[in-house]
Formats: C-alpha cells, sequence, structure tokens
C-alpha cells in the first residue's frame, strides 16, 4: 500500500452466515456497488491488552485489489484501495 494512504468509510454487502464467516460480495464505490472476491482474511489485534479486534479482508474486484477493515463486532467499514495487485 502507498505511504500514508488514507483509511475511508466504506459501504458493504455481506454473504451472511454466523457473523465469523460474513464474506464481503460487494463494495458501495462512489456510490455503484461493485461485485467482489474474497482473495484473503486475517484477525488482527493491537498490542495493548483490551485492544480491539478487528477483521481484514482482501478483496479482488473490477481488476483491482481492495483493503477492507472493520471492528470484529458492531462499527464502520474502511477501505483502501484500489491497488493493481497485493504486492502494491
Amino acid at each position: 500500500m502507498a505511504a500514508g494512504e488514507a483509511w475511508r468509510p466504506v459501504r458493504v454487502r455481506w454473504l451472511e452466515g454466523s457473523r465469523a464467516q460474513e464474506t464481503p460480495v460487494a463494495l458501495c464505490l462512489e456510490g455503484v456497488w461493485q461485485p467482489v472476491e474474497l482473495a484473503g482474511e486475517e484477525l488482527r489485534q493491537g498490542p495493548e491488552p483490551g485492544a480491539p479486534r478487528l477483521r481484514r479482508f482482501y478483496l479482488r474486484g473490477g481488476g483491482a485489489v481492495y483493503f477492507l477493515e472493520g471492528p470484529f463486532d458492531e462499527g464502520v467499514w474502511k477501505l483502501r484501495g484500489p491497488r493493481y495487485s497485493l504486492d502494491d
């Protein structure tokens, strides 16, 4: 990811299962729903005791890669991207 690239809020559509199995299937980008496919995911927690757990998804859609991050529980989802490779 480019240094200093800011996270921005995003609306997400989910393929629902249990909370731990929800998978993003579309992102609302500039008012248009863009279908995405899951390329990877991880669960992260900050180094401080009691730090919130975050879910991070690596998504592909429209020839680009997006990084989606949000709280394990309820809250706002944030997006970085597009990138054109997982290595960018």
